[in-house]
């Protein structure tokens, strides 16, 4: 059928829509049921207790009948045994060829071979028996054909015998399939094809039994080599994620060993930039050190000079004065007043010669000293020293450049000049 009912949402959706309709991807495994109106013997079925009909997705694909390959399209495959698509109506020889069998089982005109003995229905013992009857009492429970119940569970036969009449082909791995369903519900089976059929009947009056007994045996011998093989496959597949994973694990480690060593080789590339930069900046550090206290030097010299002749100037100045006072008509202590005046303004312009030069606080010792005694390094100040102790093996230039220390001249008592 082209069509089914979703049944989580109750919306009726077409093969083609599932395929295509990207807001039904995935669902295609979820439970689908057939609508009513798609199923020919729906009331039979309800009949016997079946309420819906389940209906399993196709995807479109090839299929080679008669050597010729044919396109099948998307459609949705009933599930649930005894049910009927509309399109697909049971054929009246099925339903001719049901009723006989089941006449022929009543009126015990049948043989049956079990166990290589050929016997009549009647010595089975009482039995029920019904055409399209359900197998177990389980709703997705199989539906055979003709089902022959016995009173009693046989050792052999089970709890009876399904009579399964298949008169479109079937393949034989779907034919073993239906078997062990029905063997698994515990019944014996017996299968009826076409061309056990004449116009009048069957053509023989024998029918070979699948027992129970012999192939619940032969089907636990089946799921022990499907255990088996799915073990092996199980096995097969560790020990290729074993593998895999070796590989894997050897992977991550010539990866990590390759990003460690990408890593330390950055690293060091990184260092050695940066020491080089390092390098130059403190060159460059160096330099502008020396140009520094080289113009400090010149500033300090020039001062020195400046402040020194300055000093002479007005020292001449005050002495020519006293000179000239000392040669007037006047009292001793007026000259000695005069003179201790002229002396004090000498000392008062010592003294403003001196504010010419602010103190500077040492980054070392905090000590204030002169700015013409002062001495740079990296921006910083210091006095002589502190930048002796401290830091003259860092610019050896510096400390063999010449230094400058001014001090005023100070006169002692009988005039001369002291440091």
């Amino acid at each position: 059928m082209d069509r089914a009912i979703h049944k989580p949402t109750g919306k009726i959706i077409s093969a083609d829509k599932l395929l295509t309709d990207l807001s039904w991807k995935g669902k295609e495994r979820e439970e689908w049921i057939a609508p009513e109106c798609e199923i020919s013997n729906l009331i039979e079925l309800k009949q016997k207790g079946i309420i819906e009909v389940l209906v399993s997705f196709v995807k479109a694909h090839n299929r080679e009948i008669n050597n010729e390959k044919q396109f099948v399209r998307s459609h949705f495959r009933i599930i649930t045994e005894g049910a009927i698509d509309k399109s697909e109506s049971e054929s009246e020889e099925h339903k001719l060829a049901k009723e006989g069998i089941y006449y022929a089982l009543w009126d015990n005109t049948l043989k049956l071979s079990i166990a290589n003995r050929i016997i009549n229905p009647s010595e089975l013992g009482t039995f029920d028996l019904e055409i399209e009857e359900k197998l177990g009492t389980f709703r997705n429970s199989k539906i055979g054909d003709v089902v022959l119940t016995l009173d009693k569970i046989d050792p052999i036969i089970g709890k009876g015998i399904v009579f399964e009449i298949q008169i479109s082909s079937q393949g034989y791995e779907k034919t073993e399939e239906r078997t062990y369903d029905r063997i698994k519900q515990g019944y014996s089976v017996v299968w009826l094809w076409s061309d056990m059929f004449s116009p009048l009947g069957l053509k023989k009056d024998t029918l070979n039994v699948v027992l129970f007994r012999d192939a619940i045996e032969q089907y636990n011998q089946f799921q022990k080599g499907q255990i088996r093989e799915y073990a092996n496959l199980i096995d097969k597949k560790m020990q290729e994620l074993q593998t895999m994973n070796i590989a894997l694990t050897n992977f991550k480690q010539e990866v990590f060993s390759f990003l460690n060593k990408e890593y330390q080789n950055a690293k060091t590339h990184i260092l050695d930039n940066l020491d080089k930069e390092k390098n130059d900046i403190y060159e460059k550090i160096k330099q502008l050190d020396f140009i520094i206290n080289e113009q400090r030097v010149k500033l300090n010299s020039q001062f020195s000079d400046n402040a020194n002749k300055l000093d002479l100037e007005f020292k001449a100045v005050i002495d020519k004065k006293i000179q000239e006072i000392s040669n007037l008509p006047l009292d001793n202590y007026v000259l000695e007043q005069i003179s201790t005046h002229l002396n004090n303004c000498h000392q008062d312009m010592k003294s403003q010669i001196s504010k010419i030069f602010p103190k500077i606080t040492c980054t070392t010792c905090k000590v204030d000293f002169h700015l013409t005694d002062i001495q740079w390094l990296h921006t910083n100040p210091y006095c002589q020293k502190c930048w002796l102790v401290e830091y003259k093996n860092t610019i050896p230039s510096i400390e063999s450049s010449k230094k400058i220390k001014v001090d005023f001249y100070k006169r002692d008592e009988d005039g001369k000049d002291k440091n």
